[in-house]
């Protein structure tokens, strides 16, 4: 799986590619996936540190086994954590990601846990929130959607997670060179003007 994804996850058709000759790999994968085999959360956690090479090695699959990797019944909760929390942590934000995970990104916004500040919910929460900036500020997700991704963050973040919300954006912009788009720094300071005006 290692080697078939080196050579693909940065390929723009990566979309196209499928088990076709890798039988045996999605044979593993689907066992690994049955809770009746396999019910360990380690391996949920490992599924979602190679969500995104999963993702590429074959899109429609990927796209159909998600509500088992990350699944949203409250009876599944641990089995989702497991996965989410290595996934959001592990890897970069991801356009088309969010396109398939919208439901998980909302899943994880509402078990933000207010006043509960374990090392595991801090990181994954920190996380979540770098995702959903580099989100907004691509221009890939934005206030007022159906879904209230963002609306719904922030309504449910803690002081100290807004604060470090905004402190990873100034970090990030500190970052930036010219190259960046003027499109981007204007979204951010609509964000801060509107954050400013929420607090006062």
């Amino acid at each position: 799986v290692r080697e078939s994804s080196k050579s693909e996850s940065n390929n723009k058709d990566w979309k196209l590619r499928t088990f076709a000759d890798m039988r045996e790999v999605k044979q593993v994968l689907e066992d690994r996936l049955d809770v009746a085999k396999e019910p360990t959360l380690t391996i949920r956690s490992i599924f979602g540190q190679r969500l995104q090479i999963l993702a590429a090695l074959d899109w429609s699959w990927f796209e159909t086994t998600i509500p088992r990797i990350l699944p949203l019944d409250s009876e599944a909760s641990s089995w989702f954590h497991a996965a989410w929390d290595s996934y959001v942590t592990f890897w970069q934000p991801h356009a088309a990601l969010l396109s398939v995970l919208r439901s998980q990104y909302r899943r994880a916004i509402e078990d933000i846990e207010v006043g509960k500040s374990t090392r595991r919910q801090t990181a994954a929460e920190h996380s979540l929130a770098q995702h959903l900036m580099a989100f907004f500020w691509r221009g890939e997700l934005d206030f007022g959607e159906a879904d209230h991704l963002l609306d719904n963050f922030y309504e449910r973040a803690s002081d100290a997670l807004r604060g470090q919300t905004m402190w990873f954006i100034g970090r990030s912009l500190s970052e930036w060179d010219d190259k960046a788009p003027q499109e981007a720094y204007d979204r951010l300071r609509s964000l801060a003007e509107s954050r400013i005006k929420a607090a006062s």
